[in-house]
């Protein structure tokens, strides 16, 4: 048999024939909050020591009907007896009562001490009783021990691991049950979910005679997750141009899931990653039983921003008093909408009670800053107590746009402003059919150099599991090669003359196009690269005639005719941690000779940097290296420093 307590008393002080009881740690609508679990004292008015109570344990048994001293009289103690447990337990009741043989106490003093045992932990209940003696009063505590603990059974806990509960309770086994020490292992599974940013917390303990203990675990279930588009200036609901399963599939939560806030972070990282949102927010709402759904309650209230009354009974901060439309801010950042101008308010509550039972349903909730009497709504649902709706606000940014530039090179420094001056244009468009497809096209333009470039990217191909993504890329460029491979200078001519009569410079063409595959890792930071990319590279003068020589006799290509042609393969290993700010980047290709004049090289590189934080300044280190193995076409030499060319990219 057991006997439930409600609310959140540990034990009261039972009469012995009753059985022993259920622990009740903390009321629904906290359940999100620590669990209570604590003991009531017991008070004068609940228990006072008067004779005149013919139910008072503790009043003194005589031959003869004796006056009976007041509270605040002091009575001789002659003895002090506990009865009802033997031994360690025994001892601990004597150690914790002050009464002392020979003394005189009062009856509150007397009092004071019944609840010292019970401040103990290890009693069930606690009967004090009076006995009248030649030498005085002989006061004796018959008490009742708590059972010991030989089981423990959990329910509810989907995300509590086994070995945590384990843990906490496997030194108190196959010993009497301490209440004391039972509230810190609960209070401790507890702070195990608020750590952890799990919505969930024991709300219930049933421990019986025989020692059995089930606790009962809440946590906070995902029913459903619902995307929702605000206007940038109103914050009016409206119809997106983006894909709704689009944004959808960045969430990492899922219904039937238990509510994780570090988790619910994290896919708000990953939506607003997309690059195609502005504001981005996670609202929660508990599914409770409160009032019926659309019952309006009344609010009171002055204008100006002022405080709303949640169904969890504490009093949040809102906004938009006299105004035409306002927020206010929930529990969690959840909105309150309120419509009306001065008169009133309509306010919406986005919780209403975690586990069914709301404090304030039917009663006027009370809105400061509605601008007069408004109403609130209760948003609950009776059928699913314990679980909650996910609501993703996101406002959309303007996604596609065009560009244009000009200025002057560091050439046209050197050889004229003309000789020097880039154009430049680009369309770039990040959320194409919705899909959060990217696109751009750009275009550069010089005397000498220029740039075409088109870029299509597709950040999740076909809702594939591992997050992959593809990149398809086409270009054409042309650039000066005249740094490595210029004009030769007769060293007899006078300076800033040349004996060269050769008509034009070096100018390098090169046609490409590839494509990349990248995707996460399953260890923590990582990504991966796999791609392919195809090349046709040769050399011409300024007029566009091909050249297999440089002004010093070298050959411009490898092959020995007007291109190179290559076929290269890319594996990028780049590591990039959240807490940091560093970043490692691994690559090689690999050029396969489809064909016998196709080149044939291996080209490894390393990249490492990192930024440390000194005060208010940062101190970035940069290191990198590389090496190719294989063929190596002259035009992808590059002057190192002074007149000195390096034979490698």
């Amino acid at each position: 048999m057991r006997q439930r307590l409600q609310g959140t008393d540990l034990i009261r002080a039972v009469p012995s024939a009753a059985p022993f009881c259920s622990l009740s740690l903390g009321s629904s609508t906290d359940s999100l909050d620590t669990a209570n679990l604590s003991r009531r004292r017991i008070t004068k008015s609940e228990k006072s020591i008067s004779s005149e109570d013919p139910n008072n344990p503790l009043q003194t048994k005589t031959d003869d009907q004796q006056e009976t001293p007041g509270p605040e009289e002091r009575i001789l103690i002659s003895e002090v007896q506990i009865k009802g447990v033997t031994g360690e337990l025994e001892q601990v009741a004597k150690d914790a009562i002050a009464l002392q043989p020979n003394f005189a106490y009062t009856l509150e003093e007397v009092q004071d001490n019944v609840v010292r045992v019970f401040d103990t932990g290890y009693f069930a209940t606690c009967q004090p009783i009076a006995e009248d003696t030649r030498d005085g009063v002989r006061v004796i505590l018959k008490v009742t021990a708590n059972p010991e603990l030989r089981r423990l059974v959990v329910t509810g806990a989907n995300a509590l691991p086994q070995r945590v509960v384990e843990d906490e309770f496997q030194e108190q086994y196959s010993k009497t049950l301490n209440y004391k020490s039972f509230k810190r292992a609960l209070e401790r599974l507890n702070s195990w979910y608020e750590e952890r940013g799990i919505f969930g917390q024991v709300v219930d303990a049933d421990l019986s005679e025989a020692g059995e203990c089930q606790l009962k675990v809440q946590e906070a279930v995902v029913s459903k997750v619902t995307l929702r588009v605000l206007d940038r200036e109103s914050g009016d609901p409206i119809k997106g141009q983006t894909k709704p399963h689009v944004i959808m599939r960045q969430l990492s939560t899922r219904p039937g899931q238990v509510y994780n806030l570090r988790q619910a972070r994290r896919d708000i990282d990953a939506v607003y990653s997309m690059g195609i949102l502005e504001d981005v927010n996670m609202l929660p709402q508990v599914m409770g039983v409160g009032v019926p759904g659309d019952r309006w309650q009344p609010c009171e209230g002055a204008e100006g921003g002022g405080w709303w009354r949640s169904g969890w009974g504490r009093w949040q901060p809102c906004e938009g008093a006299g105004a035409e439309k306002g927020r206010g801010a929930g529990d969690a950042g959840s909105p309150v909408r309120m419509l009306g101008a001065g008169g009133g308010a309509r306010g919406v509550n986005a919780w209403g009670g975690v586990t069914g039972q709301d404090p304030d349903a039917g009663k006027p909730v009370r809105m400061f800053g509605a601008g007069g009497r408004g109403l609130m709504q209760l948003v609950v649902s009776p059928e699913d107590p314990g679980m909650v709706d996910l609501t993703l606000n996101v406002v959309e940014r303007k996604t596609g746009g065009f560009s244009a530039g000009g200025g002057l090179s560091a050439r046209g420094l050197v050889e004229g402003a003309l000789a020097g001056f880039v154009g430049s244009c680009a369309y770039t468009q990040r959320n194409l059919f919705g899909l959060n497809h990217k696109l751009s096209a750009s275009a550069e333009l010089g005397q000498v150099d220029s740039l075409f470039r088109v870029n299509h990217t597709d950040p999740w191909v076909w809702g594939d599991k591992y997050r992959t993504s593809r990149s398809i890329s086409m270009q054409n460029t042309r650039s000066s090669g005249n740094a490595v491979h210029g004009k030769a200078i007769d060293e007899g001519a006078q300076d800033g003359t040349s004996a060269s009569t050769s008509d034009g410079g070096v100018v390098i063409h090169r046609l490409m196009g590839g494509v990349e595959y990248s995707r996460p890792l399953s260890v923590t930071g990582w990504n991966g690269t796999m791609g392919m990319t195809w090349q046709r590279a040769g050399v011409k003068d300024d007029h566009s005639r091909p050249l297999l020589v440089d002004a010093y006799g070298s050959p411009l290509t490898f092959s020995g005719t007007l291109s190179d042609l290559s076929f290269v393969s890319l594996l990028r290993l780049v590591y990039n941690p959240t807490k940091t700010d560093s970043q490692l980047v691994l690559s090689t290709e690999q050029a396969l000779p489809l064909k016998p004049d196709w080149l044939n090289f291996n080209r490894m590189q390393v990249r490492a940097d990192r930024t440390i934080r000194l005060g208010p300044a940062r101190l970035s280190l940069l290191g990198k290296g590389g090496a190719i193995i294989g063929d190596l076409p002259p035009y992808e030499a590059f002057p190192i420093g002074a007149n000195w060319p390096a034979p490698f990219p």
